[in-house]
């Protein structure tokens, strides 16, 4: 945020949003623990951490809250709807996470 000029308020708006730099792989990694907000509201918690398989060599990580899971799981709905699957049939997904909540 710093090197695009950006304070937080300014991330509420499209505008702001835009400006933000598209960050590489390399980058999260290299950013570590700074890349992570340390004021999180309680009615957000708990903080969910995952990881990558690391196949390309190196892990991310990553941490979510639990309003990022809703929003998570309400665009897979939007995504389920969109692609007009039949909620009466059967849906198998494989996938791998591995979440330490902490509050």
């Amino acid at each position: 945020m710093q090197a695009a000029g950006l304070r937080p308020q300014q991330l509420s708006t499209q505008e702001g949003l835009c400006r933000l730099p598209v960050m590489r792989r390399r980058d999260v990694q290299a950013a570590g623990e700074t890349l992570f907000c340390t004021q999180i509201p309680r009615a957000h918690a708990p903080v969910a951490e995952s990881r990558t398989s690391g196949s390309s060599g190196e892990q991310v990580r990553v941490k979510g809250t639990a309003v990022s899971r809703l929003m998570w799981l309400a665009m897979t709905l939007r995504e389920h709807l969109w692609q007009q699957r039949d909620f009466r049939g059967r849906l198998a997904v494989i996938r791998e996470t591995r979440y330490d909540f902490r509050d």
